[in-house]
């Protein structure tokens, strides 16, 4: 393939999988419990990333470089609405937030409460 063939095709494969992100962000910008939105995911990819864009500054391709910058800026809306929303949210009604691992565990002093 030619020089500017691959580029384009690059173009096309980038404009697909980076605007794959839009629904997401626009699913957290409305969502009033972005339960769904896995943080680790996120977290993850926007590291990597940043660590395309570092490889495509270095064999200098302009795809790699632009979409990886695009999906960065994408992911890191979405990963910034989920610690927004994980911020403002309380633990369940009755129940205190867990210390260690994924849920909550009950009230032991819930006959003390009013």
């Amino acid at each position: 393939m030619e020089g500017w063939t691959l580029t384009a095709l690059g173009f096309v494969a980038g404009t697909s999988t980076t605007f794959s992100l839009v629904p997401q962000v626009l699913k957290a910008w409305r969502a009033t419990d972005p339960e769904a939105i896995s943080k680790r995911t996120y977290a993850i990819s926007t590291c990597a990333y940043g660590l395309w864009i570092v490889h495509g500054l270095m064999i200098a391709s302009l795809p790699i470089i632009v979409f990886n910058a695009v999906a960065l800026l994408l992911g890191g809306a979405i990963l910034a609405l989920k610690l927004r929303a994980r911020r403002g949210a309380g633990p369940p009604v009755g129940q205190e937030p867990a210390l260690f691992g994924a849920g909550s565990g009950p009230k032991l002093n819930a006959h003390l409460a009013c």
